[in-house]
């Protein structure tokens, strides 16, 4: 099913569609895990370039595809409200545009590392037009913008590349420990876990799982819970509204800690719950592309897939929360007509 996404002017960019406006986004039908939002904004430990992520079709089609406009937004353009939020996401493309060589090494989940090398950037299509930001297709005919990457040998192009996969700098690896990553755990979360959760909330599990093991020490997964979360907080614009919220949490355990981030969703009468288009009301949890151990903890890149978007970030276990850092949302066009 392929929707319309409204979005902000100033961005040119599906990014600030999948970001939550008073749950608004989930009401007219776009495609969000903002409807997710316990967002936990964190500094990065350090200046040192963050990493980013690669959307590869095969070994000559992989790119840092753009999710705002080029030019430098105004508060005339944006309002107030917004800039601010639009502007970060502006100066973090601006990053990745300035410093696009630096980026020399591409990521796997076994912790090995592939050599890359910047090659260009792609704005434009064959007939000198802009090409519109956001968007990720699903076959290499029909171009993003971004920034264009090749590998530094040919040769060593593997299956397990292909997809969002994480690049980084010299200086990042050099100042943290790469972790191994096991996408492939069995099972639910520890009923432990689940009960705990059950018990904070005070509402009945449906389902949880395991996505992912990290160096064997750190287990990953998400709890989706039954029923209306009626302590849910209110998102901005929803005082004199009435929406009732699904939730869904992630999970991060070592031993005996956890770190949890809650994803809100939207009950709908009749219907039941949903987070993300298409979604059939069941919680689509985050993958974690690439791990590391850094200079205040565990750093984790996560990408969030749904039928209609991709959401990328990175998360940072601090205190009894996982710290959320949105990088970008991208609209996913797969079944689109080659124009």
């Amino acid at each position: 099913m392929n929707k319309i996404m409204t979005m902000a002017v100033c961005t040119m960019a599906v990014m600030m569609s999948c970001q939550h406006k008073g749950q608004s986004a989930a009401t007219e039908g776009a495609d969000s895990d903002s409807v997710t939002t316990d967002r936990v904004l964190v500094e990065m430990p350090d200046t040192t370039l963050r990493p980013m992520f690669l959307y590869t079709h095969d070994k000559e089609h992989m790119q840092v595809v753009y999710w705002t406009d080029i030019k430098e937004p105004s508060m005339e353009e944006c309002g107030e409200e917004d800039f601010q939020q639009v502007h970060n996401s502006w100066v973090l493309q601006e990053s990745l545009r300035r410093n696009a060589s630096k980026y020399t090494s591409l990521l796997l989940n076994d912790k090995s590392v592939v050599a890359i090398k910047y090659i260009g950037e792609l704005l434009k299509n064959a007939d000198g037009e802009m090409l519109y930001p956001g968007q990720l297709h699903g076959r290499p005919e029909i171009p993003s913008p971004g920034a264009r990457f090749a590998l530094q040998n040919p040769k060593l192009y593997k299956a397990d590349i292909e997809g969002m996969r994480v690049i980084v700098c010299d200086e990042y690896l050099q100042s943290r420990q790469v972790l191994n990553i096991n996408n492939h755990p069995k099972g639910s979360l520890p009923q432990a876990v689940v009960k705990q959760l059950e018990k904070k909330y005070g509402m009945k599990a449906v389902r949880s799982v395991q996505t992912c093991i990290i160096e064997g020490d750190y287990v990953c997964g998400a709890i989706q819970f039954d029923g209306e979360y009626k302590n849910a907080p209110k998102f901005p614009g929803e005082d004199n509204i009435e929406i009732k919220k699904a939730l869904a949490v992630e999970v991060l355990i070592k031993g005996d800690q956890m770190w949890t981030l809650e994803q809100i969703g939207t009950l709908f009468p009749g219907e039941g719950p949903s987070w993300n288009a298409d979604d059939d009301g069941e919680y689509l949890p985050n993958g974690i592309v690439a791990a590391f151990e850094g200079p205040k903890g565990l750093e984790l890149c996560y990408v969030h897939g749904a039928p209609e978007s991709i959401e990328v970030g990175m998360l940072y276990p601090r205190g009894n929360k996982l710290g959320k850092q949105m990088f970008e949302c991208y609209h996913s066009l797969y079944d689109e007509d080659i124009p």
